[in-house]
């Protein structure tokens, strides 16, 4: 094991090394190369990492490349116009992804949204601790996008609504809510939610938790879903689509499902992995007696698999199998990986797990993203 976690880890930084670094500084501190991020998210070459410093800045837009944007506590992000997007990406090309870690949204004039908007992306965007000012809304939406990976996302005080079009996005521990309407809204494309809490807005008329128009949406571990208005009829996932759900989801304020949802309920494997004290714990849950194992690779677009209902997020050129268990009841298949941090700055990671019954059926779960220092 210890041969294939130092080429793993040999191939993550190969793969990860990036051209330049620049320091993003409002303040225009010692060692700043830019002090707008729309300049340096504009002018930063393909490939590149920007640090941003703590400070409030205007919006930035990332369009047609790769690029890392790495922010310190305290980095505030808004649009300068009421429509005006203050994270904008678009066209990221196959191959390439766009990291957006640590930075909170806001808006640049009361009543404005917070918004991060996506679109046209063929390569990855992930997602990494978004917040959402506490004295804004926030909107998230993706438009035709491959590949999205949303993690640690929360707006305690604050709501996010999320809408989502014709687009494969992944959620892990995140909180979209609004305080009026649908938080979230799913138009095409796929959907998977992993211990996530999605609340609909309890103000001015009953609304769906999530609301779709075709698609299919993947609901995970303890995720709780919340219709709107307690003790008026309503469903916490309304309109049209497919919808698989495990059997510890929460459903509130409502029946679960509109006339017109397919949905079934199913034990289903799911992964978490997190980074803390210099190693990656990475957990796969599912059924007992089945065989679990846990993958690690750079994020690919998804692909689907015959006869397996949820696509392959890992490049295939770049997977690594870590361990092999068998679940047992509330005991996960785990592993650790060391990691010290070196010169290559935020290295992402998907883990993806396996699981293959007695039967000698195989299901997939959700990925899980883990953006290393």
């Amino acid at each position: 094991m210890q041969v294939v976690t130092s080429a793993l880890l040999a191939g993550l930084v190969l793969a990860n090394v990036s051209a330049q670094t620049f320091v993003v500084d409002i303040n225009n501190g010692p060692g700043a190369n830019y002090t707008s991020l729309a300049t340096a998210a504009a002018n930063a070459p393909d490939g590149a990492v920007l640090i941003v410093r703590a400070g409030s800045y205007p919006g930035m837009t990332i369009s047609g490349k790769g690029l890392k944007v790495l922010a310190d506590p305290g980095v505030i992000v808004f649009g300068t116009t009421p429509s005006a997007a203050g994270v904008a990406v678009a066209g990221v090309p196959t191959g390439k992804s766009v990291v957006i870690q640590g930075i909170t949204v806001a808006s640049g004039f009361p009543g404005w949204a917070g918004r991060v908007s996506l679109f046209n992306c063929q390569g990855s965007v992930l997602l990494d601790r978004l917040g959402v000012s506490a004295s804004v809304f926030g909107v998230l939406t993706a438009q035709q996008c491959n590949a999205v990976l949303v993690k640690d996302a929360s707006s305690p005080t604050a709501s996010l609504r999320t809408e989502l079009t014709q687009s494969n996005v992944a959620f892990e521990n995140s909180r979209i809510s609004v305080s009026s309407g649908s938080a979230l809204s799913v138009t095409g494309g796929t959907v998977q939610l992993r211990d996530c809490n999605v609340l609909a807005g309890v103000f001015v008329a009953p609304a769906n938790a999530i609301v779709m128009t075709g698609g299919e949406v993947r609901i995970l571990g303890n995720t709780t879903l919340q219709a709107g208005i307690t003790g008026q009829p309503q469903t916490c996932i309304g309109g049209t689509g497919t919808v698989r759900h495990e059997p510890s989801v929460t459903f509130t304020n409502g029946a679960p499902f509109g006339a017109s949802i397919v949905a079934s309920a199913e034990v289903m494997p799911r992964m978490r992995a997190t980074f803390a004290g210099g190693q990656v714990a990475a957990e796969l849950h599912g059924t007992p007696g089945s065989i679990g194992v846990i993958a690690l690779g750079l994020i690919g677009q998804p692909v689907p698999i015959p006869g397996i209902p949820d696509p392959l997020w890992i490049d295939s050129g770049s997977t690594f199998l870590l361990s092999f268990g068998v679940f047992a009841p509330g005991v996960p298949v785990t592993h650790n990986l060391p990691w010290v941090s070196g010169p290559v700055p935020a290295v992402r990671a998907v883990w993806q797990g396996i699981a293959l019954d007695a039967n000698g059926g195989m299901q997939l779960s959700n990925p899980s993203l883990t953006i290393l220092p």
